[in-house]
């Protein structure tokens, strides 16, 4: 019996930072927002307005979101305050995302040599707080086996090596980093190349001790062209966050949903454990009551014991359906022909995830640029005082513009979506950190006030 949806689905979502170079805010204007689009439009970016719906999931993913939470979520023109920009990348049937691997990882685990996905759509939203989102939307219709999925979501989200040993960046490639990946659209065929060449011995990436980790041309193509007016900077670290929907068979969902002496299968699963957390070979958490605790934690159980209605017989069937997050991945199971969850997942999970992640990177940035001006009044006591001021200024009518326009308690009125928004917010401590933040501008601003 052939599928109906695909084996998984895979959204890789890059996080970064970005600003004029030769600007002392590094939080942009409007103006330079306008500057940047017509950059990214140079390298093939077109913009994508929200005017329209263009099919029922379009008009169910915007009916579920308060109508005050939907000006960060889609792109308005003029009409939302300038709060986000969205670009699209034209796509044509035969674009393809394919991940090689390690001949090493291959022998010792049976993984494919590389994994060929079918690219959906690439899609880029840059922010009023000077963070931008990176999105690659991929569909996995060859691979059928766990293992493989596995592998994709492992090896397909990392843009540069998180260690090297003696042997460079080949000691990385033969556990966590892909050998190379080629992203081939109509307008752009790049791999990774750059990472080789900066990393492949001490010489060349002890100059990173200069400067920035390297982030894979991959990347770097897609956000800006040669000699451009814009810095880019990965805000998080190596990785991408990975939104993950697998489609799985009877046995395996029957046994994350079997309940027995006050446990769910999941709970104790090793799979499962290795899906959220984005392992491959070997399990992270090498403790099983640490482990138990936290697949129970960073586990959305709502629909484990869910029975779908066959429309042919009427008959009850068995469709558990689990979710799973961590601070760097959102990841959904499924039965492979129920595919509501893939649906939700590609949509309204996808925008609340963005949403978390733009809340997230802000504070990030936020917090950067108040480390910079820091820099500056400690370097020297006759700094320039109206210089500092204006910074000063413009970093804290930014930030009070973040918490009314893109920071909130609550998102939606499902009370599923209430559910899972609450458990990505408490996960990546992002409550916790506003707090923090909100007391360093503060802090800072207050000292504005004070210069004369």
């Amino acid at each position: 019996m052939e599928s109906p949806t695909p084996y998984s689905y895979h959204i890789f979502l890059f996080p970064f930072r970005w600003y004029k170079k030769d600007s002392k805010y590094k939080i942009p204007s409007i103006k330079e927002m306008e500057i940047f689009e017509e950059e990214l439009k140079q390298i093939g970016w077109k913009s994508s307005d929200y005017v329209k719906f263009e099919s029922s999931q379009d008009y169910n993913e915007y009916q579920y979101f308060y109508p005050f939470v939907r000006d960060v979520l889609y792109d308005f023109g003029d009409s939302n305050e300038h709060l986000i920009r969205h670009l699209t990348q034209e796509i044509k049937k035969d674009s393809k995302y394919i991940i090689h691997i390690n001949k090493k990882l291959v022998k010792e685990n049976k993984l494919k040599d590389k994994y060929e996905l079918e690219i959906t759509s690439i899609d880029l939203n840059f922010y009023s707080t000077g963070v931008g989102i990176l999105s690659f939307h991929l569909k996995n219709e060859k691979y059928d086996e766990k293992k493989d999925v596995l592998a994709i979501n492992q090896f397909g989200r990392r843009i540069y090596p998180s260690f090297l040993g003696n042997t460079g960046i080949e000691f990385t490639r033969e556990r966590e980093l892909a050998q190379r990946i080629e992203i081939n659209t109509s307008l752009k065929s790049t791999n990774d190349d750059n990472i080789t060449k900066k990393y492949s011995d001490l010489k060349n990436y002890s100059n990173i001790l200069l400067d920035e980790c390297v982030i894979s041309d991959n990347i770097n193509c897609f956000l800006q062209k040669p000699h451009g007016k814009f810095k880019i900077l990965s805000l998080l670290d190596d990785r991408m966050f990975t939104i993950s929907w697998m489609g799985a068979d009877n046995e395996l969902m029957g046994n994350l949903a079997k309940y027995d002496t006050d446990t769910y299968g999941f709970e104790e699963n090793d799979f499962w454990s290795k899906y959220i957390f984005v392992d491959v070979n070997e399990q992270t958490i090498w403790n099983k009551k640490m482990r138990k605790q936290m697949l129970e934690k960073q586990t959305y159980a709502r629909w484990v014991e869910y029975k779908s209605t066959n429309p042919k017989d009427s008959k009850s069937l068995p469709s558990p359906t689990l979710y799973g997050i961590s601070r760097y991945s959102f990841v959904a199971l499924s039965s492979l022909y129920f595919d509501m969850p893939l649906v939700h997942t590609k949509t309204i999970y996808y925008k609340m995830i963005e949403l978390s992640l733009v809340q997230r990177a802000s504070v990030i940035n936020f917090s950067w640029v108040i480390s910079d001006i820091s820099k500056e009044l400690n370097k020297k006591e006759d700094f320039n005082k109206d210089e500092i001021k204006n910074r000063i200024e413009h970093l804290y009518r930014n930030y009070i513009r973040f918490i009314n326009k893109m920071y909130f308690r609550e998102i939606t009125a499902q009370e599923q979506g209430i559910e899972l928004y609450d458990m990505l917010q408490n996960i990546m401590k992002i409550e916790g950190q506003v707090k923090d933040l909100d007391n360093e501008i503060n802090e800072l601003h207050q000292f504005g006030t004070m210069i004369v």
